[in-house]
């Protein structure tokens, strides 16, 4: 059975997601930080979801630069600077 509560919660705020727009996002944070330690993945997907309670949920390129980041391929003025790239292109 389905909790109304959750999908209330959901498409309170400014901007409408769906279930299947949140489900996308974890699934493609959750493969693409696959490969990195335990406590990098936590804390990949604590960004993501603060970004997501600010209203900001990110798109594929924000999550991979957030991954690289993590992963310590990137520093993080380059991440800083690719992100807000894509933050600007997609607002």
């Amino acid at each position: 059975m389905e909790d109304d509560r959750f999908n209330l919660k959901l498409n309170a705020g400014p901007v409408q997601r769906s279930r299947d727009e949140f489900e996308l996002i974890w699934r493609t944070v959750d493969q693409r930080s696959s490969q990195l330690s335990a406590a990098a993945q936590v804390a990949v997907r604590n960004a993501i979801a603060t970004a997501i309670l600010q209203g900001r949920p990110p798109v594929p390129e924000q999550i991979d630069l957030l991954v690289a980041f993590a992963a310590g391929k990137i520093s993080m003025p380059e991440y800083f600077l690719f992100a807000s790239f894509y933050r600007d292109k997609n607002s």
